[in-house]
């Protein structure tokens, strides 16, 4: 099994060599440096990369660029000729983004360099071994690689939540992706029927409040009702009383 390991830069790109299986390996870096700079060093790499290719790796790794400055650009045309020459052959190749690597080497996606290459001296290479960044970097990146075809079972649990990350084929991703969009279409669907039935609750609640409210309004009418209508009955009695005197004394002026 043969990994490459691919740090490319500009000037100065780091490169590692693996052989082995889980029993046992090897891995044997260097510095690859073009005097062409820019756009010119682009030919280079696309030789470089045909001549790899046919050495016949099981996998090539190299780092995804980051964009923190303008001349950065190159990097991206850079990875862009790997990646064409490696599909044009089917050469199967990987891009590691970078703060995944330095969280899969030292725990930190934010390492610096000098915690990459301790990372690299401690785990990788034999004591005493002189690496400079760029190859730290590419021995992190054919360890990696390494482990994908191999195996991560013994590794740490961040290693191995990285590399099953990395190991998904594009047709698992996409499985991945459309299930994630249905459980969370399923998810708002789900809120949006609690926000209704809440609502409607709510209008359910407004409505009984409303009815209630109705409901004493005519049972005060109707007890103002009650008393108006004893009122007046009271009223008419006592009318009655004062008339009936009044008759009598009429009566007794009409017998005398």
């Amino acid at each position: 099994m043969k990994i490459l390991g691919i740090d490319q830069a500009r000037e100065k790109s780091g490169v590692s060599h693996w052989t082995g299986d889980r029993t046992g390996h090897t891995a044997d870096y260097e510095t690859m440096r073009l005097r062409e700079i820019g756009t010119a060093c682009l030919p280079k790499w696309r030789d470089y990369i045909v001549d790899e290719i046919a050495c016949g790796y099981d996998l090539i790794v190299i780092e995804c660029p980051v964009v923190l400055r303008q001349n950065n650009l190159i990097l991206f045309q850079i990875s862009g000729v790997i990646l064409e020459y490696c599909e044009r052959r089917g050469q199967r190749v990987l891009v590691v983004n970078v703060p995944d690597l330095k969280l899969y080497a030292t725990g930190d996606h934010n390492a610096s360099k000098e915690q990459m290459i301790t990372a690299a001296k401690r785990d990788i290479l034999v004591p005493g071994a002189h690496v400079t960044a760029d190859e730290a970097d590419a021995l992190w990146l054919g360890h990696f690689g390494f482990h994908i075809l191999t195996g991560w079972d013994w590794l740490s649990g961040q290693r191995q939540e990285i590399l099953t990350r990395y190991s998904k084929t594009p047709e698992q991703v996409a499985t991945e992706k459309r299930e994630t969009r249905l459980a969370k279409a399923a998810a708002e669907l789900a809120a949006e029927q609690k926000r209704q039935d809440r609502i409607r609750e709510a209008n359910e609640r407004a409505q009984e409040r409303t009815q209630r409210a109705a409901f004493r309004e005519l049972e005060r009418q109707a007890i103002e009702a009650r008393k108006r209508a004893r009122a007046a009955a009271a009223e008419q009695k006592r009318l009655a009383k004062l008339a009936k005197p009044a008759r009598t004394t009429k009566a007794n002026a009409a017998a005398k």
